[in-house]
């Protein structure tokens, strides 16, 4: 139930912010699926229809899955938000976590 709640604010905040060309990853396969419409879930089934509803109202934006070895950076950011307990946005990227994402980055290119 997290993980698509998570993905509906993030699609909010994508919409509000006028985002475009975005990809959002999770390592929630499940809603993932969901979303694309190819598994339903009756239990989140209602926050899944408001996520595709966001998704068909924006510029190019993808949900894709990726394996929780490869989401170090997300599970930074929860170990974080752990101890902040806010709501809050940050205006400028922990450094811990520009560090794991800098990381994650020039990996990729190699």
């Amino acid at each position: 139930m997290a993980e698509v709640m998570g993905l509906r604010w993030c699609l909010k905040w994508i919409k509000v912010l006028n985002m475009q060309d975005i990809v959002v990853e999770m390592d929630s396969e499940l809603v993932v699926k969901c979303v694309r419409g190819t598994v339903s879930q009756i239990e989140i089934d209602v926050i899944v229809a408001d996520c595709v509803s966001l998704l068909s109202s924006l510029c190019n934006i993808n949900v894709v899955v990726v394996r929780i070895s490869k989401n170090r950076v997300a599970h930074g950011l929860v170990g974080m938000a752990r101890n902040v307990r806010t709501n809050l946005l940050w205006g400028n990227v922990p450094e811990a976590v520009a560090s794991i994402s800098c990381n994650d980055f020039n990996s990729m290119k190699e």
